[in-house]
């Protein structure tokens, strides 16, 4: 039962970042953006939104289907866009 609440609040976080990430808003994150460079931050963001979008839905078909292994091989596919995505984020910024 908790294993589910927690899948639920983690797929709402999910749906939540896709959404700010596919808006146009994301392109606040970047300060001093070179004007050359928008596309490609635009498309940068978009890449990410989408596989957010996606982790998202795939973590709500996980709320009914539930083996562990699954969980957790989802939790660190996850972890990892995540820490791919900050990396990128880190190179554009600077």
């Amino acid at each position: 039962m908790i294993i589910t609440i927690l899948m639920l609040i983690f797929a709402i976080l999910l749906f939540s970042a896709a959404g700010f990430l596919l808006s146009s808003k994301s392109s606040l994150l970047i300060i001093k953006e070179v004007p050359n460079e928008h596309v490609a931050n635009l498309n940068f963001f978009r890449f990410y939104g989408f596989a957010l979008l996606l982790c998202g839905l795939f973590n709500l078909v996980l709320l009914f289907f539930q083996p562990a292994w699954l969980l957790l091989t989802f939790l660190i596919i996850t972890c990892f866009l995540i820490l791919f995505f900050i990396l990128g984020l880190n190179k554009r910024i600077h």
